[in-house]
């Protein structure tokens, strides 16, 4: 009895550090494709985006879709946000390029 409830353990483990170690590997190649890509080049960024299990954050019917480059829905209709959001913040050099252009009457 306890040899087969240690197959079974053993068998659990092993179902659960495959479907782990391709959680990690779908997480690296996101942080490559979509964050790092697009030109996000801070580590503490980039390592932060690494380690995060966005799929703990979804429920189990979308934690398929966790690493995916689009928004998931969430509760009363509302999305959250696909990996690399579209309004992510330039730059500083990309800034002061913007506000150089800027007309002076906007005030800001």
């Amino acid at each position: 009895m306890a040899s087969a409830a240690l197959r079974s353990l053993n068998v659990y483990m092993s179902k659960a550090a495959a479907h782990n170690a391709e959680s990690i590997r779908r997480r690296h190649a996101m942080v490559e494709r979509q964050i790092a890509h697009r030109g996000i080049s801070s580590p503490r960024v980039l390592d932060a985006m690494r380690r995060v299990e966005r799929e703990a954050f979804r429920p189990q019917e979308l934690r398929k879709f966790a690493y995916d480059d689009t928004p998931l829905p969430i509760e009363a209709g509302q999305t959250i946000t696909q990996p690399y959001p579209r309004w992510f913040t330039p730059p500083a050099p990309a800034r002061r390029r913007w506000r150089q252009r800027r007309p002076p009457s906007w005030g800001w």
